[in-house]
């Protein structure tokens, strides 16, 4: 899925400061003015968690939460502002178009809708009756898909401030998290987080919006579902099955130079990057060390999560401005022999130029779209448009053969490993042969090759 760690090291460079039946609609329930029985924060995490979904746009992910079997999903306005790409995970393995119901940028808050089909059987969190209330000292978590949207993340602190509108709490609203409820141990919504104060030392300070402030967006928003909801069909998403950790090292130090993925064309530098390119590109220096003497890598983010199994296997084609004339990029499209590929997610990311006044235009913007590697199964042409800003035509760029194939052997391990049991494929192959793909895309698994992969017999070619 999506805005992750993956996507984060393709983007660092760039952004450094250079130059059945249908459900029954159901109104956002409310408590009833008693108390309600308290679980463990397990339990109510556990019972939650389904409810509470990635919100993913063009520029990175938030949380939301759902508030109405017909589909309504309460999220924060700042993370849905301005993106021209919506759509939810429900789960890790579906994802679905959703459209923009209901603003409000002054209480930050937005409803947005999916169809009520990707939600069926899903139960809408209920939120607690104000006549309850909140108290100082409340023990309160939050549920959100937090740092690589991977799954539902739990923190948990303890209530230190009640106004009218809002609450502020001592728990950790992670990047990724905002617009994911705030719950009650009795497994109530009493609110949606919205901001995050870091602290030197300790968890920091969480703005949370109150549920009656949010319900009256909900209550806006199911009044004006007379639109179709969006298509029921879903999304493509990455693979399940990760890059494997034990080949990543070894495939990025044959990179040899991020060159050899890259072109530059009409003032546009584009580069098509696998795992081991992007591994590369954080690593270039301990890399060209390792090649001399046995030195251990750092441990930055990237390279953590490429230990823990948690790289997707993705292709990122990534398109930055090599000036100011150069114009901003609005979009891509891919051509696999004349059909179009879609993407898994259509990145697009701006920054400021109002610090430079030689710039002419008030940001800058380039693209970064995921697609599957399968995409670049030898024996198809692609080709790449890139539509400028300001320009009605696409400039067009056909990808070597020599990168394509470059591109499919940097998968040559993730297409062993996923062909393989789970037992080796969560050790993560170090190596594998060069195979032919099959029609599926992926190549078959020689007699004895998940059992040569897992360990380091067979050199990476």
């Amino acid at each position: 899925m999506s805005s992750s760690l993956y996507l984060i090291a393709c983007l660092w460079i760039w952004l450094l400061p250079v130059p059945p039946q249908a459900p029954e609609a159901a109104t956002p329930g409310r408590g009833n003015g008693q108390p309600a029985a308290q679980g463990s924060e397990g339990d109510v995490f556990e019972a939650a968690r389904r409810s509470v979904f990635l919100v993913e746009t063009e520029s990175g992910h938030g949380s939301g939460f759902l508030v109405d079997a017909r589909g309504l999903i309460l999220t924060n306005h700042h993370v849905i502002a301005g993106t021209l790409y919506l759509a939810v995970a429900v789960d890790p393995g579906r994802k679905y178009p959703a459209v923009v119901v209901v603003t409000d940028s002054l209480q930050d808050l937005a409803v947005i809708r999916v169809n009520p089909a990707a939600v069926e059987g899903v139960r809408p969190l209920r939120f607690t009756d104000e006549t309850a209330g909140v108290k100082v000292g409340e023990r309160v978590l939050a549920i959100g898909s937090a740092l690589t949207g991977d799954g539902s993340l739990l923190t948990t602190g303890i209530v230190s401030r009640v106004t009218a509108d809002t609450v502020i709490a001592d728990l950790n609203v992670n990047p990724g998290s905002s617009g994911g409820p705030l719950l009650s141990l009795s497994g109530q919504v009493i609110g949606i987080c919205t901001f995050h104060l870091k602290a030197a030392t300790g968890p920091g300070l969480a703005g949370v919006m109150r549920g009656h402030v949010a319900l009256q967006a909900v209550a806006s928003a199911a009044a004006s579902l007379a639109q179709p909801p969006p298509p029921a069909e879903p999304l493509p998403v990455a693979s399940p099955i990760p890059y494997p950790s034990g080949a990543l090292l070894e495939r990025a130090a044959a990179v040899g130079s991020l060159s050899n993925y890259a072109t530059t064309t009409g003032g546009m530098r584009i580069h098509v990057l696998t795992p081991p390119a992007v591994y590369f590109e954080a690593h270039e220096a301990e890399i060209r060390k390792l090649r001399e003497h046995a030195v251990e890598t750092e441990r930055n983010m990237y390279a953590w999560q490429a230990q823990t199994g948690g790289v997707e296997a993705i292709v990122g084609i990534r398109v930055v401005p090599e000036h100011h004339r150069a114009g901003s990029v609005v979009r891509l499209r891919l051509f696999r022999n004349g059909v179009e590929v879609a993407p898994i997610v259509p990145g697009r990311f701006c920054r400021s130029n109002e610090r430079d006044p030689r710039q002419p235009r008030p940001q800058t913007c380039l693209a970064l779209y995921q697609y599957a590697p399968e995409a670049f199964a030898p024996g198809f042409e692609l080709e790449l448009f890139v539509y400028p800003e300001g320009e009605a035509n696409p400039r067009r760029w056909k990808l070597p053969a020599a990168l394509v194939r470059r591109v499919w052997l940097d998968f040559s391990p993730w297409r062993i490993s996923s062909t393989c049991p789970a037992p080796c494929r969560d050790h993560g192959p170090a190596a594998g042969p060069r195979t032919s793909p099959n029609s599926s895309g992926r190549s078959p698994t020689a007699p004895g090759a998940c059992r040569r992969s897992c360990g380091a017999a067979s050199p990476t070619r």
